[in-house]
């Protein structure tokens, strides 16, 4: 970290040099080692697997030497740097230039309980002990750990971990996590983007409060995906109950199998594309939403102020309803009950031949039925209505 103000003229790159002092050293310990904590104030924190313990500290100072403690205590590795500059991140000095480093590299054994926390990056890998990691750029790789916990500043990556409990999260920046497995996976980031790919858990939650968020190749039971100002992306998932909401952005769905299936976007387009739910929900407060090779039991469909476009649906419970737009609907299997209308648009439905009920108006436009004959006494029934535009069934 490196802080500066100069004085009118600034100061020249060879006196800055002249001022500059470096150290580097490295901290054997002897005894057993089963825990470490490290507390670092803008140390980049370098974690190894090995089997002999030791921490190495670089250094770089202009004013004073920063100071950096090792101590064992029980089984617990502590390890303290602090700058002495008086200089921290972008901190300014009147008429000086400070700088310090304060980078650890520390060796302990794999299954150690770790617990770091600093104000630059932390970099682990290969451990099996629980790990607790808070920097302002974290990156973790091949790990089989009983725990993960994530906090960074900025960007953190993830990937090859195996965790019965994981918790990432990115204040600022990106989240990308690959490959993580457990009983429990929390990704969230504040304000940036999420890109998750191969995740496997019980319960799986994705979300960003800003920002867009994908996950793909996924498996779990619970799998919840939101944002709260970007676009959600969901992509080759199974779940038994899989939720995907955006207050304001896109929801997209494709080559998706869930038991349970619930996509809504405050303000944004719905697609569903290559699905199979058993019940489906797909809506949008003021949005398009399109579904296309849909299989499954029941589907709902709704916008308040978009239009409706379901093709290829393979469903027997079918709810589609626009209060403000147009009403497209195509089956590709005898429904047993189709409701389809809008409050201000045109209403088109195509269904296979066979016997239904049929009730179809509008209040101020026409209704044409081709191709199917309504039966009173048939078990299917299909009810199209439109308020202020034509409504037209026919058989395909």
């Amino acid at each position: 970290m490196l802080g500066l103000v100069l004085g009118t003229t600034g100061a020249a790159p060879s006196a800055l040099a002249a001022l500059l002092h470096s150290e580097q050293s490295t901290t054997r310990v002897a005894g057993t080692v089963n825990a470490l904590r490290v507390r670092g104030d803008v140390s980049n924190v370098v974690l190894l697997p090995g089997r002999a313990t030791s921490v190495t500290a670089h250094l770089e100072w202009t004013l004073s030497r920063p100071d950096v403690t090792v101590s064992l205590s029980h089984g617990v590795l502590t390890v303290r740097a602090t700058c002495n500059d008086g200089v921290g991140g972008a901190v300014v000095r009147v008429g000086l230039v400070g700088t310090c480093v304060d980078d650890l590299s520390v060796v302990l054994p794999a299954a150690s309980d770790v617990v770091v926390s600093t104000g630059g990056s932390v970099t682990a890998s290969r451990f099996a002990g629980p790990l607790d990691l808070t920097g302002e750029n974290v990156d973790v790789a091949d790990a089989r750990v009983p725990q993960l916990h994530v906090s960074a500043s900025y960007d953190a990556t993830v990937r090859r971990v195996d965790a019965t409990a994981v918790d990432l999260s990115a204040v600022s920046g990106t989240l990308t996590a690959d490959r993580v497995t457990g009983r429990s996976v929390s990704l969230s980031t504040g304000n940036g983007g999420l890109r998750a790919t191969a995740i496997q858990a019980a319960s799986v939650s994705a979300s960003s409060s800003s920002g867009d968020v994908g996950l793909s190749g996924s498996r779990g039971q619970v799998v919840d995906v939101s944002s709260g100002n970007g676009a959600v992306n969901v992509q080759d998932v199974a779940a038994a109950t899989l939720t995907a909401k955006a207050s304001s952005g896109d929801v997209s769905l494709a080559r998706v199998a869930a038991r349970r299936l619930e996509a809504t976007s405050g303000n944004g387009r719905v697609s569903l594309d290559d699905v199979a739910a058993d019940r489906a929900s797909a809506r949008s407060s003021s949005g398009d939403v399109a579904v296309q090779r849909l299989t499954g039991r029941q589907l709902e469909a709704g916008s308040g102020n978009g239009a409706l476009s379901l093709s290829d649906l393979h469903l027997t419970d079918i709810v589609a309803k626009s209060s403000s737009g147009d009403v497209s609907l195509e089956t590709s299997d005898i429904p047993d009950r189709v409701t389809a209308g809008s409050g201000n648009g045109l209403v088109t439905l195509r269904v296979p031949k066979a016997a239904y009920y049929i009730v179809a108006s509008s209040g101020n436009g026409t209704v044409s039925i081709d191709g199917l004959t309504s039966d009173r006494f048939a078990r299917r029934e299909i009810t199209a209505t439109s308020s202020s535009g034509d409504v037209h069934i026919s058989g395909t």
